[in-house]
């Protein structure tokens, strides 16, 4: 009978652990919870790093496209769409319509903060030819040189890219130089210069090719104060009212100094 008991205890209970066994289990979770905080820390560390490695590159970039560079030289290609004006001559009031033109420009500027530069305009259109009325078809060319003082405003790398949009204006004059410009088949032509006030309003967008060059496209609108001038004959006056003239340009701007 009591072997019996003993058996049945056996079968039925269940026996006490050996002490050294729990110890390893023990050991074993405290391991596997410090393996598992080790590797969340280095995931968060890594993260963090990326994070910051990131940013400081984007800061970089900023930097070097921006405001780490001290100035710069800009040379422009396009196109100028003059608008019709009112012209007197002789005392006969008329409307000169030239034909659109082509032009080049080239500017030396400064950073003047991170997001604005300042710069010395020179730009150059040919146009001409286009109808007078009441006189008639014109033929012969007139040269608009201008030389502004232009202010920027940049929105730097637009939505995280690497396109920059910016406005702008300036201030300045312009040379307006006639080259045999008159009534097709007249008794005189335009062979007369004079220089008038000009203003402009810009907007356009930079692309950064590299840290240093950037591709750049603008609309400008060049406003020309009126400006007088005398036929070739020496005897007829010309009045020439203010006009506005649109331009298109492309052109590479590179940025010197600094970095």
């Amino acid at each position: 009978m009591k072997f019996a008991w003993q058996f049945n205890t056996l079968l039925f209970c269940e026996s006490p652990e050996p002490e050294d066994r729990i110890w390893n289990k023990r050991r074993h979770e405290a391991r596997r919870k410090m393996k598992f905080k080790t590797l969340a820390a280095a995931a968060i560390a890594g993260a963090m790093m990326t994070a910051g490695g990131s940013a400081a590159q984007a800061a970089d970039y900023n930097a070097g496209t921006m405001a780490g560079w001290d100035w710069y030289v800009e040379i422009l290609a396009g196109a100028g769409v003059p608008i019709g004006h009112d012209a007197t001559v002789g005392g006969t009031p008329g409307e000169y319509t030239p034909d659109n033109g082509f032009g080049l420009a080239g500017a030396v500027g400064t950073y003047l903060r991170d997001n604005v530069r300042g710069e010395l305009w020179v730009s150059w259109f040919r146009g001409g030819d286009g109808t007078m009325t009441p006189f008639g078809p014109h033929s012969g060319n007139v040269n608009a040189i201008d030389i502004l003082g232009n202010v920027y405003y940049e929105f730097q790398n637009w939505g995280g890219s690497q396109f920059t949009p910016w406005v702008g204006a300036g201030l300045g004059i312009v040379i307006f130089d006639y080259d045999g410009l008159g009534l097709t088949g007249g008794a005189f032509t335009l062979e007369d210069s004079d220089v008038a006030f000009a203003g402009a309003l810009h907007a356009g967008f930079d692309y950064a090719v590299s840290d240093r060059v950037d591709f750049t496209g603008r609309y400008s609108m060049a406003i020309h104060g009126s400006h007088d001038i005398v036929a070739s004959n020496g005897v007829t006056p010309i009045s020439v009212d203010s006009s506005v003239e649109h331009a298109f340009m492309v052109g590479l701007r590179m940025k010197m100094g600094g970095n």
